[in-house]
């Protein structure tokens, strides 16, 4: 007597990451050079996929169980900047330390650059204060290191 086994594969159904950004989320630059950047990168962003664990990045990371619809910007939630904990207040590397800087919702809340270095012209801030302060400088070096065609949390 043979002897049938019958195997029913079923599909589960994917669950695609959706983020709740959109485009009014973008803050825009006054400088035109960064206004282009940042509008530009947002384009790549709107069309690029959501990365899968087939692409060689993100092969061992599985996004897409992330809770994206708690996500929120700092202002859309309301919250305020929380208080910074004394371990991030430390210098990691003790005093050799070239830098250090701690944001908390954007905003810096610990800004350390070594004092022989900022005499000659080393400039170490966060992306925001570089618009406001330097906006030449960054248009040139902008989308240099990390480009928004890599990815779509790269954009």
């Amino acid at each position: 007597m043979t002897q049938t086994t019958t195997v029913r594969t079923t599909r589960t159904r994917r669950r695609e990451l959706v983020l709740p950004f959109r485009k009014e989320h973008v803050r825009l630059p006054a400088h035109p050079e960064l206004r282009r950047l940042r509008e530009r990168a947002w384009e790549i962003y709107e069309v690029i996929p959501m990365p899968t664990r087939k692409d060689e990045p993100w092969r061992r990371t599985e996004i897409r169980h992330m809770p994206a619809e708690t996500f929120r910007l700092p202002e859309e939630a309301g919250l305020e900047a929380p208080p910074v904990p004394e371990i991030l207040k430390a210098s990691p590397l003790g005093e050799v330390a070239a830098g250090q800087l701690v944001l908390s919702m954007e905003q810096p809340v610990l800004h350390r650059l070594d004092e022989d270095l900022a005499r000659q012209g080393v400039i170490f801030v966060d992306l925001h204060t570089a618009e406001q302060e330097h906006p030449d400088l960054l248009a040139r070096l902008m989308g240099q290191v990390v480009k928004p065609m890599e990815g779509k949390f790269a954009a």
